[in-house]
Protein backbone atom coordinates (compact mmCIF):
# COMPACT_ATOMS: atom_id res chain seq x y z
CA UNK A 1 0.00 0.00 0.00
CA UNK A 2 1.44 3.36 -1.05
CA UNK A 3 1.78 6.07 1.58
CA UNK A 4 0.52 9.56 0.75
CA UNK A 5 3.10 11.67 2.57
CA UNK A 6 1.49 14.96 1.55
CA UNK A 7 -1.82 13.89 3.05
CA UNK A 8 -0.16 12.61 6.23
CA UNK A 9 1.61 15.93 6.78
CA UNK A 10 -1.49 17.98 6.03
CA UNK A 11 -3.72 15.96 8.36
CA UNK A 12 -1.04 15.84 11.04
CA UNK A 13 -0.60 19.60 11.09
CA UNK A 14 -4.38 20.00 11.25
CA UNK A 15 -4.46 17.91 14.43
CA UNK A 16 -1.64 19.58 16.36
CA UNK A 17 -1.88 23.19 15.15
CA UNK A 18 -4.60 25.81 14.70
CA UNK A 19 -3.69 27.44 11.39
CA UNK A 20 -1.85 25.09 9.06
CA UNK A 21 -4.27 26.00 6.20
CA UNK A 22 -2.93 29.56 6.14
CA UNK A 23 0.75 28.56 5.97
CA UNK A 24 2.52 28.25 2.64
CA UNK A 25 5.74 26.29 2.23
CA UNK A 26 8.49 28.94 1.93
CA UNK A 27 10.53 29.14 -1.23
CA UNK A 28 14.00 30.29 -2.23
CA UNK A 29 16.24 30.92 0.79
CA UNK A 30 13.68 31.19 3.60
CA UNK A 31 13.53 27.45 4.31
CA UNK A 32 14.55 27.30 7.98
CA UNK A 33 12.18 27.11 10.95
CA UNK A 34 12.54 28.94 14.24
CA UNK A 35 10.99 28.26 17.66
CA UNK A 36 11.75 29.69 21.09
CA UNK A 37 11.71 28.05 24.53
CA UNK A 38 11.48 29.99 27.80
CA UNK A 39 12.75 29.03 31.24
CA UNK A 40 11.06 31.50 33.51
CA UNK A 41 7.75 33.04 34.53
CA UNK A 42 7.36 36.29 36.47
CA UNK A 43 4.44 34.70 38.31
CA UNK A 44 5.88 31.23 39.06
CA UNK A 45 9.63 31.75 38.77
CA UNK A 46 12.13 29.24 37.41
CA UNK A 47 10.79 26.24 35.51
CA UNK A 48 11.42 22.87 37.18
CA UNK A 49 11.97 20.95 33.97
CA UNK A 50 11.00 20.66 30.32
CA UNK A 51 7.42 19.34 30.02
CA UNK A 52 6.54 16.83 27.34
CA UNK A 53 4.00 19.33 25.98
CA UNK A 54 6.90 20.82 24.02
CA UNK A 55 6.55 17.78 21.76
CA UNK A 56 3.57 19.47 20.10
CA UNK A 57 5.75 22.36 18.96
CA UNK A 58 8.54 20.02 17.87
CA UNK A 59 6.12 17.76 16.00
CA UNK A 60 4.68 20.81 14.24
CA UNK A 61 8.17 21.94 13.25
CA UNK A 62 9.05 18.42 12.08
CA UNK A 63 6.02 18.18 9.80
CA UNK A 64 6.43 21.73 8.52
CA UNK A 65 10.05 21.00 7.66
CA UNK A 66 8.97 17.91 5.72
CA UNK A 67 6.49 20.01 3.76
CA UNK A 68 9.20 22.54 3.00
CA UNK A 69 11.51 19.80 1.71
CA UNK A 70 8.69 18.36 -0.42
CA UNK A 71 8.19 21.76 -2.03
CA UNK A 72 11.92 22.46 -2.42
CA UNK A 73 13.45 19.22 -3.66
CA UNK A 74 17.21 19.03 -3.33
CA UNK A 75 17.44 21.83 -0.78
CA UNK A 76 17.94 21.75 2.97
CA UNK A 77 15.99 23.07 5.94
CA UNK A 78 16.93 23.18 9.60
CA UNK A 79 15.04 23.85 12.82
CA UNK A 80 16.54 26.46 15.14
CA UNK A 81 15.54 26.10 18.79
CA UNK A 82 16.37 29.14 20.89
CA UNK A 83 16.50 28.87 24.70
CA UNK A 84 15.79 32.26 26.25
CA UNK A 85 18.35 32.24 29.06
CA UNK A 86 19.37 35.92 29.03
CA UNK A 87 15.74 37.06 28.89
CA UNK A 88 15.05 35.13 32.11
CA UNK A 89 18.07 36.69 33.83
CA UNK A 90 16.94 40.20 32.89
CA UNK A 91 13.53 39.49 34.39
CA UNK A 92 15.03 38.48 37.73
CA UNK A 93 16.16 34.85 37.51
CA UNK A 94 19.44 33.84 39.16
CA UNK A 95 22.16 33.57 36.52
CA UNK A 96 23.80 30.45 38.00
CA UNK A 97 20.49 28.62 38.34
CA UNK A 98 19.58 29.54 34.79
CA UNK A 99 22.90 28.16 33.56
CA UNK A 100 22.21 24.82 35.25
CA UNK A 101 18.65 24.73 33.92
CA UNK A 102 19.88 25.39 30.39
CA UNK A 103 22.00 22.22 30.56
CA UNK A 104 19.00 20.24 31.80
CA UNK A 105 16.87 21.55 28.93
CA UNK A 106 19.58 20.71 26.41
CA UNK A 107 19.87 17.15 27.73
CA UNK A 108 16.10 16.84 27.70
CA UNK A 109 15.88 17.95 24.09
CA UNK A 110 18.55 15.59 22.72
CA UNK A 111 16.65 12.29 22.92
CA UNK A 112 13.45 13.94 21.71
CA UNK A 113 15.23 15.37 18.67
CA UNK A 114 16.64 11.87 18.08
CA UNK A 115 13.14 10.36 18.10
CA UNK A 116 12.00 12.97 15.58
CA UNK A 117 15.02 12.35 13.32
CA UNK A 118 16.06 15.98 13.79
CA UNK A 119 19.48 15.60 15.37
CA UNK A 120 21.37 16.38 12.17
CA UNK A 121 18.95 19.07 10.99
CA UNK A 122 18.45 21.12 14.14
CA UNK A 123 20.44 23.65 16.12
CA UNK A 124 19.92 24.62 19.77
CA UNK A 125 21.22 28.09 20.64
CA UNK A 126 20.95 30.47 23.59
CA UNK A 127 19.62 34.02 23.54
CA UNK A 128 22.81 35.03 25.39
CA UNK A 129 24.81 33.71 22.41
CA UNK A 130 22.63 35.53 19.94
CA UNK A 131 22.87 38.87 21.74
CA UNK A 132 26.64 38.90 21.18
CA UNK A 133 26.22 38.82 17.41
CA UNK A 134 26.65 42.09 15.52
CA UNK A 135 23.80 41.23 13.17
CA UNK A 136 21.43 40.71 16.10
CA UNK A 137 22.44 44.11 17.46
CA UNK A 138 21.58 45.59 14.08
CA UNK A 139 18.17 43.93 14.21
CA UNK A 140 17.62 45.21 17.76
CA UNK A 141 18.57 48.76 16.80
CA UNK A 142 16.15 48.63 13.89
CA UNK A 143 13.34 47.51 16.20
CA UNK A 144 14.14 50.14 18.85
CA UNK A 145 13.99 52.90 16.24
CA UNK A 146 10.48 51.96 15.10
CA UNK A 147 7.67 54.35 15.93
CA UNK A 148 5.56 51.60 17.49
CA UNK A 149 8.28 50.49 19.91
CA UNK A 150 9.05 54.05 20.94
CA UNK A 151 5.37 54.58 21.66
CA UNK A 152 5.17 51.29 23.54
CA UNK A 153 8.05 52.34 25.77
CA UNK A 154 5.98 55.29 26.95
CA UNK A 155 2.56 53.63 27.15
CA UNK A 156 3.42 50.11 28.38
CA UNK A 157 6.82 50.10 30.02
CA UNK A 158 6.08 46.78 31.78
CA UNK A 159 5.98 44.88 28.48
CA UNK A 160 8.27 47.10 26.41
CA UNK A 161 11.54 45.23 27.08
CA UNK A 162 10.06 41.81 26.31
CA UNK A 163 8.33 42.98 23.12
CA UNK A 164 11.47 44.68 21.76
CA UNK A 165 13.66 41.65 22.50
CA UNK A 166 11.28 39.03 21.09
CA UNK A 167 10.64 41.16 18.01
CA UNK A 168 14.38 41.65 17.45
CA UNK A 169 15.01 37.89 17.72
CA UNK A 170 12.25 37.10 15.19
CA UNK A 171 13.50 39.85 12.87
CA UNK A 172 17.06 38.47 13.09
CA UNK A 173 15.94 34.91 12.41
CA UNK A 174 13.97 35.99 9.35
CA UNK A 175 16.65 38.28 7.89
CA UNK A 176 19.92 36.58 8.82
CA UNK A 177 19.11 32.93 9.61
CA UNK A 178 16.73 32.54 6.65
CA UNK A 179 13.80 31.36 8.78
CA UNK A 180 10.52 31.60 6.92
CA UNK A 181 8.36 30.07 9.63
CA UNK A 182 8.18 30.62 13.38
CA UNK A 183 6.52 27.82 15.35
CA UNK A 184 4.81 29.06 18.50
CA UNK A 185 1.86 28.21 20.72
CA UNK A 186 -1.40 29.87 21.62
CA UNK A 187 -4.41 29.24 23.85
CA UNK A 188 -7.70 28.07 22.37
CA UNK A 189 -9.24 31.49 23.01
CA UNK A 190 -6.57 33.19 20.90
CA UNK A 191 -7.18 30.79 18.00
CA UNK A 192 -10.52 32.55 17.44
CA UNK A 193 -8.60 35.71 16.54
CA UNK A 194 -6.39 34.12 13.90
CA UNK A 195 -8.56 34.78 10.89
CA UNK A 196 -9.18 38.45 11.57
CA UNK A 197 -6.61 41.23 11.34
CA UNK A 198 -6.84 42.05 15.03
CA UNK A 199 -4.10 44.40 16.20
CA UNK A 200 -1.66 43.49 18.94
CA UNK A 201 -3.00 46.26 21.16
CA UNK A 202 -6.54 44.86 21.12
CA UNK A 203 -5.55 41.27 22.00
CA UNK A 204 -6.14 40.56 25.68
CA UNK A 205 -4.41 37.18 25.96
CA UNK A 206 -0.63 37.50 26.46
CA UNK A 207 0.45 34.47 24.47
CA UNK A 208 2.54 34.31 21.31
CA UNK A 209 -0.21 35.61 19.02
CA UNK A 210 0.01 39.03 20.66
CA UNK A 211 3.81 39.18 20.43
CA UNK A 212 3.77 37.99 16.81
CA UNK A 213 1.21 40.65 15.89
CA UNK A 214 3.54 43.22 17.44
CA UNK A 215 6.31 41.86 15.24
CA UNK A 216 4.20 42.08 12.08
CA UNK A 217 3.33 45.70 12.84
CA UNK A 218 6.90 46.68 13.72
CA UNK A 219 8.74 44.76 10.95
CA UNK A 220 6.65 45.60 7.92
CA UNK A 221 9.10 44.00 5.48
CA UNK A 222 9.17 40.65 7.31
CA UNK A 223 8.41 37.47 5.37
CA UNK A 224 7.97 35.35 8.51
CA UNK A 225 4.88 33.15 8.77
CA UNK A 226 3.56 32.04 12.17
CA UNK A 227 2.44 28.46 12.80
CA UNK A 228 0.65 27.91 16.12
CA UNK A 229 0.71 24.65 18.06
CA UNK A 230 -1.81 24.05 20.81
CA UNK A 231 -1.01 25.06 24.38
CA UNK A 232 0.11 22.51 26.94
CA UNK A 233 -2.25 21.08 29.54
CA UNK A 234 -1.96 21.52 33.29
CA UNK A 235 -3.79 19.36 35.82
CA UNK A 236 -4.63 20.30 39.39
CA UNK A 237 -6.62 18.74 42.20
CA UNK A 238 -6.95 15.14 43.37
CA UNK A 239 -8.87 12.07 42.27
CA UNK A 240 -12.34 13.08 41.00
CA UNK A 241 -11.79 16.80 41.57
CA UNK A 242 -9.15 17.19 38.88
CA UNK A 243 -9.34 20.31 36.74
CA UNK A 244 -7.55 20.76 33.41
CA UNK A 245 -6.36 24.09 32.05
CA UNK A 246 -4.06 25.39 29.33
CA UNK A 247 -0.47 26.38 29.98
CA UNK A 248 2.85 27.17 28.40
CA UNK A 249 4.25 24.02 26.70
CA UNK A 250 7.87 24.52 27.77
CA UNK A 251 7.77 25.49 31.47
CA UNK A 252 6.59 23.26 34.32
CA UNK A 253 5.85 23.74 38.02
CA UNK A 254 4.98 21.24 40.76
CA UNK A 255 1.53 22.70 41.40
CA UNK A 256 0.50 21.88 37.84
CA UNK A 257 1.27 18.14 38.05
CA UNK A 258 2.80 17.86 34.59
CA UNK A 259 4.97 15.25 32.93
CA UNK A 260 8.54 16.41 32.44
CA UNK A 261 11.39 14.86 30.48
CA UNK A 262 13.76 13.21 32.92
CA UNK A 263 17.50 13.64 33.16
CA UNK A 264 19.88 12.11 35.66
CA UNK A 265 20.30 15.39 37.51
CA UNK A 266 16.63 16.30 37.76
CA UNK A 267 13.95 14.47 39.75
CA UNK A 268 10.43 14.01 38.44
CA UNK A 269 7.74 16.50 39.25
CA UNK A 270 4.83 14.66 40.86
CA UNK A 271 2.46 13.63 38.09
CA UNK A 272 -0.93 12.01 37.86
CA UNK A 273 -2.48 9.60 35.42
CA UNK A 274 -4.27 11.54 32.65
CA UNK A 275 -7.66 10.13 33.53
CA UNK A 276 -9.54 13.20 32.35
CA UNK A 277 -11.26 12.73 29.00
CA UNK A 278 -10.12 16.20 27.93
CA UNK A 279 -6.50 15.16 28.37
CA UNK A 280 -7.00 11.87 26.53
CA UNK A 281 -8.76 13.58 23.63
CA UNK A 282 -5.98 16.17 23.43
CA UNK A 283 -3.16 13.59 23.18
CA UNK A 284 -5.12 11.02 21.18
CA UNK A 285 -4.66 13.09 18.02
CA UNK A 286 -0.94 13.41 18.73
CA UNK A 287 -0.67 9.61 18.98
CA UNK A 288 -2.37 9.23 15.62
CA UNK A 289 0.02 11.78 14.09
CA UNK A 290 3.06 9.95 15.46
CA UNK A 291 1.88 6.64 14.06
CA UNK A 292 1.35 8.15 10.61
CA UNK A 293 4.77 9.79 10.62
CA UNK A 294 6.37 6.46 11.52
CA UNK A 295 4.61 4.76 8.61
CA UNK A 296 5.92 7.47 6.27
CA UNK A 297 9.51 6.97 7.53
CA UNK A 298 9.62 10.63 8.67
CA UNK A 299 10.49 9.93 12.30
CA UNK A 300 12.19 7.16 14.29
CA UNK A 301 10.06 4.06 14.90
CA UNK A 302 10.70 4.43 18.66
CA UNK A 303 8.76 7.70 18.75
CA UNK A 304 5.69 5.59 19.54
CA UNK A 305 6.69 1.95 20.16
CA UNK A 306 4.15 -0.72 19.37
CA UNK A 307 4.03 -1.88 22.99
CA UNK A 308 2.79 1.58 24.03
CA UNK A 309 -0.38 1.11 21.99
CA UNK A 310 -3.34 -0.46 23.78
CA UNK A 311 -6.07 -1.08 21.26
CA UNK A 312 -9.58 0.01 22.29
CA UNK A 313 -8.15 1.95 25.24
CA UNK A 314 -7.16 5.52 24.43
CA UNK A 315 -6.35 6.40 28.02
CA UNK A 316 -3.87 3.54 28.37
CA UNK A 317 -2.20 4.44 25.08
CA UNK A 318 -1.94 8.11 25.99
CA UNK A 319 -0.54 7.31 29.41
CA UNK A 320 2.07 4.93 27.98
CA UNK A 321 3.05 7.45 25.30
CA UNK A 322 3.49 10.29 27.79
CA UNK A 323 5.60 8.14 30.09
CA UNK A 324 7.68 6.96 27.14
CA UNK A 325 8.50 10.59 26.27
CA UNK A 326 9.06 11.50 29.91
CA UNK A 327 11.65 8.69 30.08
CA UNK A 328 12.94 8.74 26.49
CA UNK A 329 15.27 6.00 25.29
CA UNK A 330 18.81 6.75 24.21
CA UNK A 331 19.00 5.69 20.59
CA UNK A 332 22.12 4.10 19.23
CA UNK A 333 23.17 5.52 15.85
CA UNK A 334 23.85 1.94 14.69
CA UNK A 335 20.29 0.74 15.31
CA UNK A 336 18.22 0.53 12.17
CA UNK A 337 14.50 -0.18 12.37
CA UNK A 338 14.09 -2.70 9.56
CA UNK A 339 10.42 -3.26 10.25
CA UNK A 340 8.07 -0.42 11.06
CA UNK A 341 5.46 -0.76 13.76
CA UNK A 342 2.03 -1.71 12.57
CA UNK A 343 -0.29 1.17 11.59
CA UNK A 344 -2.26 2.72 14.42
CA UNK A 345 -5.78 1.41 13.90
CA UNK A 346 -8.55 3.97 14.17
CA UNK A 347 -10.61 1.76 16.47
CA UNK A 348 -7.97 1.53 19.18
CA UNK A 349 -8.49 5.19 20.03
CA UNK A 350 -12.14 5.70 19.15
CA UNK A 351 -13.97 2.48 20.03
CA UNK A 352 -12.91 2.06 23.62
CA UNK A 353 -14.99 1.20 26.66
CA UNK A 354 -15.73 4.29 28.84
CA UNK A 355 -15.87 2.06 31.88
CA UNK A 356 -12.29 0.99 31.23
CA UNK A 357 -11.31 4.60 30.66
CA UNK A 358 -12.78 5.94 33.88
CA UNK A 359 -11.28 3.18 35.97
CA UNK A 360 -7.80 3.25 34.43
CA UNK A 361 -4.98 3.56 36.93
CA UNK A 362 -1.17 3.75 36.67
CA UNK A 363 -0.79 0.06 37.43
CA UNK A 364 -0.55 -0.82 33.74
CA UNK A 365 2.04 1.83 33.00
CA UNK A 366 5.03 0.61 31.05
CA UNK A 367 8.24 0.83 33.02
CA UNK A 368 10.81 2.92 31.18
CA UNK A 369 14.48 3.30 32.19
CA UNK A 370 15.73 6.65 33.38
CA UNK A 371 17.35 8.61 30.61
CA UNK A 372 21.13 8.50 30.47
CA UNK A 373 23.21 11.56 29.76
CA UNK A 374 23.96 11.68 26.04
CA UNK A 375 27.32 12.89 24.81
CA UNK A 376 27.16 14.92 21.63
CA UNK A 377 29.64 16.44 19.24
CA UNK A 378 29.15 20.17 18.76
CA UNK A 379 28.45 21.13 15.19
CA UNK A 380 30.46 23.93 13.62
CA UNK A 381 28.54 27.19 13.66
CA UNK A 382 28.52 29.65 10.83
CA UNK A 383 26.82 32.53 12.63
CA UNK A 384 29.01 35.58 11.90
CA UNK A 385 30.91 37.52 14.55
CA UNK A 386 29.31 35.61 17.39
CA UNK A 387 31.12 34.89 20.64
CA UNK A 388 29.86 31.56 21.94
CA UNK A 389 29.60 30.43 25.54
Amino acid sequence: MSINTTQILSQGLSLVTYNRDTILAPKDNQLNIFMGIGLWSLKDGLSQGLPIDVMQMLLSATMMRSQILEANRGKSSKIIVLIADSMAVREGADREKISKLVEIYKRSLRPILDLLNLTESSEVILSSELERCSQYQEALESVENSRIVKQLRVEDEAHYAYVRTQTAITHYMNKYEHAGIKVGWICAESSKKLMGRVSAQSLKQWDELKFDRWCEEICEDSTMQYLYAKAGLKQSGKEKNISVSEGCPYTAYSKDQRYIIRTQDKKDIKTICPIQKKVAAHWKGVAEVCSSLIQAHLVHCMLLPEDCIKKSNAIATVYNMLNHWANPPVLSPKIVCEELVSPLQSDFLSNYDPAIEDSYRPSIMLEMPEMAVVKSIDKPRTRPKCVLL
